[in-house]
């Protein structure tokens, strides 16, 4: 008789899945660890404004720069990166230029110094025009940005015309340069 009731308890242990490893004694708690993971990727983005907003007009009196004065380069727009990032400045024609060459005595190119800053952060990059194509920035010390917390914060530019001091006149004609901003996330 004893082992029925032996046999009989052990297949009603079997029955609702009791065994010694998850059994519990009255008053004892039970526990499971549960792994919970995520994968981020690492990024860096750039939204940018409208192009027309980005447009600098250097303003010209006569035949000269009609001003030194810092002028903002409006809707460059917002940057969020979750890493490390460097940020830098260049030009693609070496200053603003005329295409051909200026007439002797004539000036062809406009110099000019770009700033680049970071809402909360300061300016991380200037670029100084010297009719060098394709010259780019070295950061300034705030030109890396180490903690990767940038989230939809403000970039902005300004571009600060350069008075050439031969006192030539600027040629005629319509002058152009690219001024990019570029982001290289590190790791």
């Amino acid at each position: 008789m004893k082992k029925v009731i032996v046999l009989a308890a052990v297949a009603v242990f079997s029955l609702f899945g009791v065994s010694g490893a998850f059994a519990q004694t009255l008053g004892t708690p039970v526990s499971q660890n549960i792994p919970l993971q995520a994968d981020v990727s690492p990024t860096c983005s750039l939204s940018t404004g409208a192009a027309a907003a980005n447009t600098v007009t250097i303003p010209i009196s006569g035949n000269a720069i009609g001003s030194t004065t810092a002028i903002p380069a409006t809707g460059v727009g917002t940057v969020t990166c979750n890493l490390k990032a460097t940020f830098s400045l260049s030009t693609l024609n070496g200053g603003v230029t005329r295409p051909g060459s200026p007439p002797s005595g004539s000036l062809g190119r406009i110099d000019y110094s770009a700033d680049l800053v970071v809402a909360g952060v300061g300016a991380i990059a200037n670029l100084t025009t010297n009719g060098t194509a394709g010259a780019s920035t070295a950061q300034t010390a705030a030109g890396l940005i180490t903690d990767g917390s940038l989230a939809n914060t403000a970039l902005t530019v300004s571009v600060t015309p350069i008075l050439d001091v031969s006192g030539n006149p600027l040629a005629v004609g319509h002058y152009v340069d690219t001024l990019t901003v570029t982001i290289t996330p590190s790791t």
